[in-house]
């Protein structure tokens, strides 16, 4: 069993609320250096975000023309959890719902609550339903 980092997109929002605990890995968007024959100026293209180790982060920006921007922690999704319910008393819990499709069968969706609030989407794994309300929740903070 395998604790799942949050997305890139809650992980920056983390950052804009306070989040800055220590993680092992981190989101962020690799800028490469592109060089071209005949031009002066150096271009610059910008890869999809993606989840580096701090210690990638340190050895590929010392050279190689690779540089980040939009760095944010990529903390695991308890710990975010944790974070809001300890330091802002915001809870995020998922609950169970069985749906029925027939008399033959029967799977299980998710939703969340943030504060005793329902969040009426249903998700197919507690994961995505518990991403949502951890997006959720932070952008309540102020």
């Amino acid at each position: 069993m395998k604790d799942e980092l949050i997305q890139f997109e809650t992980a920056k929002l983390a950052k804009e609320k306070g989040f800055n605990e220590d993680c092992d890995m981190s989101w962020c968007t690799p800028v490469v250096r592109k060089f071209v024959q005949g031009i002066k100026e150096a271009q610059y293209i910008e890869r999809k975000p993606s989840i580096v180790s701090d210690t990638e982060i340190d050895n590929l920006s010392c050279g190689y023309g690779v540089s980040y921007k939009d760095h944010a922690s990529a903390p695991t999704q308890s710990l975010l959890q944790k974070w809001l319910r300890e330091e802002h008393y915001v809870y995020v819990e998922n609950n169970s719902c069985i749906v029925s499709i027939s008399a033959f069968e029967t799977f299980r969706q998710w939703n969340t609550y943030i504060n005793d609030e329902t969040d009426e989407a249903l998700y197919d794994t507690y994961e995505l339903a518990l991403e949502s309300g951890l997006f959720n929740a932070l952008k309540l903070l102020p």
